[in-house]
């Protein structure tokens, strides 16, 4: 043990001898050098080449450089000729040249320039190329190693020697605690004045080094008398550690070395950790690192050595991290705070600069906001940390003040990066603390500070013209915390919403103002919407407490929110900040619905109330969409509103029923549609660009058709039914008659109001049919009604209208076709052939037939782009449809009229047993229907029928050769063989005289 004291106590002596004896070692072959360049100087000729005259001023320059190195003040630059000037070296004479007279060398010389040759060809004027870039001096790792970096290495070690046998004769008791100060003061002083020796000696890079290791030495010495030994009190201590610092920025700046500078940074923050105290005093400590870290950042600016100031806030930050997360606890919380705020004010003062650009004052700028940042995220997510948000929301108001002036004064993102990170650690705050009513003000009232912290500073850079990207933080802020609020809503502790309110209505004013930005009228829209989700949030989870608001309280706190957006709009000046005002009046009017309807469902009681605020809803968005004008904003506004009033009244009607208010609701359900179906047609200028708003209107009855059908049964019942599609058809008719004149100038606009209005019309009818009727009925309506359509597509040319008319007509074909439920609407007739069979089939044929000849001659003509692909050939194909379906539609009633009468049972059956009358009379009847077929296809020229009646007649000959003969006997078998050959002769003589010989005449 004792040998090893000895090596300790003897070794600092040592390597401080061995870092003097480096330095000197470098002297003597500096020296060295010089007196060889001396030598190669005096031996050279008079009139030297060329080369080798740039080869000695090149070493020269060299010389010069290594010189300048040594004492860390050369440019990297010295051994690269400075001018023109310098780099002109004489050149071997040349005969000279008689036709041209050499032109005089203009030059600026920086030096005497040396021996030039007259005769020497002429320099290149002025006016030419630039001269070629000097090359860049190679780095000399040798001599970089030898000198500089033995003589730091060497420092180092003292140092660290000096620390090591401190901390050994304090483990073993060796040296009295007065003594171990003294030792160590000696010891830096010694080392300072040794550097100073040193660098007068033309060694600085050895004196910087011994330098440093002494103001590491000295910071240690220090520490120890006040923290370990109580031999000095605070304030003796913090004014030796200002000599200290202040020494060390004398020396750095005077030998202009940024080397003593990094090692009393680096030996300024190990101190406290090599040197280690039991007592826990944050407030000695963070002082010491302040003193330290604002002499450091002066050195750093008055030098321009960034450099300093990064390593400077890393140190910080270290010392930071290690005293909250392993010493601090909540009684020192604000303490912490308070720190973290300090020192970031600290390196965001100290790092502005407007002549620096220089990336590391950069990131010692953006540095000095973001880590506390990240130590706030810490306190945030710990309860006990942060039980009361002010504190916190101090310290966040000055990160969040500092980083607005970041941005301000260049830091491009600045402002938007704290908005975001002040965001997280207030949602992280949220999400660990149970808000109690009064922690939900002052946590609301922190949110619209920090919101308006942004908001101010982006609207003064606003009108001082400053960059607007600043605004982008204010948005950041005020919207986020918006939508925190609306989910803060459903607390369990806060009952009542009214923070939240408040915290709404001050954000969504920021909003407002934010949105007189050029580009930015949008951020409206989130100042609406977000009340409105917190609102349904609200009532959700405390609609139905009984500490809560009243029913009539939480209806009109619905109400007034969607009012309030209304004035904003009415009061909002410039043609985006309106537009976005309407747009966010409308969609938060839709938004509040859900808020409405789930407080109805909490109060059934109160079903009225609620379809009376969800109309008013709707009323309101209807004037949104009116002002804007929208027609989306108006269909939406029909399909929502409907929606939610249906959800309403099917969730209360039995409510309303048993307290007889079913005649109220049904008042109340009808007036919305009957509202919105006339809106535009009262405002047709609003609309007449919009084809959205004359859909909203025109569908307006049938989205409300099944709740307005619900509350009619609950009222009068179902007996007429079906005078609820007729009314609401009948509604639309009226509105397409009062539409029609107002929209003369309109051609566009009226043709599609007057198609959506009598379409809509029409498929009401439609509806009303199968309701109030039945059986055949239903079948003749569809038919009737989808005639109207194409007669209607006929004078208002929109698809729509022709394949709504095509679906009906095929609806009617396919339930008299492929129904089978067609057979037991009657039971067989007394009279055959004129019965119900006779109008059920042949008025629908009659409506197909009249549908192929409407759409014959128009439809392919008025056919859109979007339908040619389904027309191949340009055929009208619904057309040929119509008619096919006809032609079915007749062949199936054929059939049936023989079946029921040749019936004998109860029922109208299709039997295949064999009876030989009614097998005749089939057959016969197959071949004259073809023949009639064949004469409609002569008489039109229609190939089609044509083939349609060929088809027939050989399906019946199939059934006549197949069934006929090998069942029917005696004269019925005669008859349906003399029926078929008569058929069969006229055929054959219907296309001899009227087909082939039309043919052949035209041929001719």
């Amino acid at each position: 043990m004792e040998t090893i004291l000895v090596l300790a106590v003897v070794s600092v002596p040592v390597l401080a001898l061995a870092g003097v004896l480096v330095g000197i070692a470098a002297l003597v072959r500096l020296k060295g050098l010089r007196r060889r360049l001396d030598e190669l100087e005096s031996r050279q000729a008079v009139g030297p080449a060329y080369p080798l005259a740039q080869r000695f001023r090149e070493l020269q320059d060299r010389v010069a450089a290594l010189e300048d190195r040594s004492g860390d003040a050369a440019p990297a630059s010295a051994s690269v000729p400075e001018t023109e000037a310098d780099a002109v070296a004489p050149a071997p004479p040349e005969p000279p040249k008689p036709p041209s007279p050499p032109e005089p060398l203009v030059v600026a010389p920086a030096a005497p320039p040396p021996p030039f040759d007259e005769t020497a060809p002429p320099a290149p004027p002025p006016s030419g190329p630039p001269p070629p870039a000097p090359e860049r001096p190679r780095i000399e790792w040798e001599r970089w190693i030898g000198v500089r970096g033995a003589a730091a290495a060497g420092g180092v070690v003292l140092a660290l020697a000096s620390l090591l046998f401190f901390q050994y004769s304090i483990e073993h008791g060796l040296i009295s605690p007065t003594m171990r100060v003294v030792f160590g003061v000696v010891a830096g002083l010694v080392c300072l004045v040794a550097s100073e020796w040193l660098v007068r000696r033309d060694q600085p890079a050895a004196g910087n080094a011994l330098a440093g290791a002494g103001v590491v030495i000295l910071y240690g010495a220090t520490w120890a008398a006040q923290n370990l030994y109580g031999l000095i009190g605070t304030v003796p201590a913090f004014v030796l550690m200002i000599l200290i610092t202040a020494t060390c920025v004398v020396l750095a700046v005077a030998r202009q070395a940024r080397f003593i500078a990094v090692l009393g940074l680096l030996g300024g923050f190990a101190t406290p950790l090599l040197v280690a105290s039991e007592v826990d005093s944050p407030a000695a400590l963070f002082g010491y690192i302040l003193l330290l870290d604002l002499g450091l950042l002066w050195l750093a600016r008055a030098r321009g050595w960034p450099l300093l100031a990064v390593l400077s806030l890393l140190g910080t930050a270290l010392h930071q991290a290690l005293w909250i997360f392993t010493d601090m606890d909540a009684e020192r919380a604000g303490l912490g705070l308070v720190i973290l705020a300090v020192f970031g004010l600290a390196f965001l003062l100290f790092g502005l600069r407007d002549e620096e650009s220089s990336p590391l004052w950069r990131a010692t700028r953006a540095g000095g906001v973001a880590i506390p940042f990240a130590f706030a995220l810490h306190f945030a997510g710990h309860a006990g940390l942060a039980e009361n948000p002010w504190p916190l929301g101090g310290l966040l108001l000055v990160l969040s003040a500092g980083a607005c002036w970041l941005d301000h004064r260049g830091t491009r993102g600045a402002a938007a990066t704290a908005a975001a990170a002040v965001l997280g650690v207030v949602v992280l705050w949220f999400l660990d603390h149970r808000l109690t009513p009064a922690l939900a003000w002052q946590a609301v009232a922190l949110c619209a500070v920090l919101a308006g912290l942004f908001t101010g500073a982006a609207e003064l850079a606003l009108r001082r013209g400053g960059d607007r990207r600043l605004g982008l933080g204010a948005l950041v802020s005020a919207t986020a915390f918006t939508v925190l609020l609306a989910f803060a809503a459903v607390e369990g502790q806060v009952i009542r919403p009214w923070p939240w309110v408040v915290g709404w209505a001050v954000l969504g004013a920021m909003l407002v103002l934010h949105a007189r930005w050029p580009g930015r009228a949008w951020a409206q829209l989130p100042a609406g919407l977000a009340p409105a989700l917190g609102l349904f949030l609200a009532a959700e989870r405390h609609g139905r407490s009984a500490d809560g608001l009243e029913p009539w309280a939480w209806f009109g706190l619905v109400a007034a929110a969607a009012l309030v957006w209304q004035v904003v709009g009415l009061l909002s000046r410039g043609e985006a900040s309106r537009s976005w005002a309407e747009h966010t009046a409308a969609g938060s009017a839709l938004a509040l619905m859900p808020a409405a309807a789930v407080l109805t469902a909490a109060h059934r009681g109160e079903g009225l109330a609620g379809l009376v605020v969800l109309g008013v809803l709707g009323v309101l968005a209807a004037l949104a969409a009116t002002r804007l004008p929208s027609g989306w904003w108006l269909l939406a506004t029909a399909a929502v509103t409907a929606f939610w009033q249906s959800v309403v009244y099917l969730d209360v009607r039995r409510v309303v029923a048993a307290a007889a208010e079913g005649g109220v609701a049904l008042g109340l359900l009808a007036l919305a549609p009957v509202l919105l179906t006339l809106w535009p047609a009262a405002v047709p200028a609003a609309f007449r660009g919009s084809r959205a708003g004359w859909w909203g209107a025109a569908l307006a009855g049938p989205f409300w058709f099944p709740v307005l059908g619900a509350a009619f049964e609950d009222r009068f019942g179902d007996g007429a039914i079906g005078l609820l599609p007729l009314m609401l058809g009948a509604l639309a008719l009226v509105a397409a008659l009062w539409v029609r004149p107002r929209l003369d100038d309109a051609p566009g606009a009226r043709r599609t109001a007057l198609v959506w209005y009598l379409g809509v019309a029409l498929s009401l009818v439609a509806v009303a049919i199968p309701l109030q009727l039945e059986n055949e009925w239903v079948t003749i309506g569809w038919a009737v009604n989808g005639l109207a359509l194409i007669a209607l597509w006929v004078r208002l040319d929109h698809p729509g209208l022709k394949l709504f008319g095509l679906t009906l007509l095929g609806a009617a074909t396919v339930r008299l076709v492929a129904n089978p439920e067609v057979l037991s609407y009657h039971v067989p007739s007394v009279l055959p052939v004129v019965n119900w069979l006779a109008y059920s089939y042949l008025v629908p044929a009659a409506a197909l037939v009249l549908a192929m000849r409407l759409l014959r001659s128009r439809e392919v003509e008025r056919l859109r782009g979007w339908e040619e692909r389904w027309y191949p050939g340009a055929r009208p194909l619904g057309a040929a449809a119509c008619g096919l379906a006809a032609v079915v539609v007749v062949f199936a009633w054929i059939n049936l009229a023989i079946a029921d009468a040749f019936a004998t049972g109860s029922a109208l059956e299709l039997s295949l047993e064999r009876l030989p009358a009614r097998d005749v009379t089939t057959s016969v009847a197959w071949a004259a229907y073809a023949l009639v077929l064949l004469a409609v296809g002569v008489r039109s020229r229609s190939g089609s029928l044509r083939w349609l009646s060929l088809g027939i007649l050989v399906l019946t000959l199939g059934k006549v050769f197949l069934h006929d003969l090998g069942e029917l006997e005696d004269l019925y078998r005669v008859a349906s063989l003399v029926g078929l050959a008569v058929s069969l002769i006229v055929v054959s003589l219907i296309y001899q005289r009227f087909v082939f010989r039309a043919s052949a005449g035209e041929g001719s």
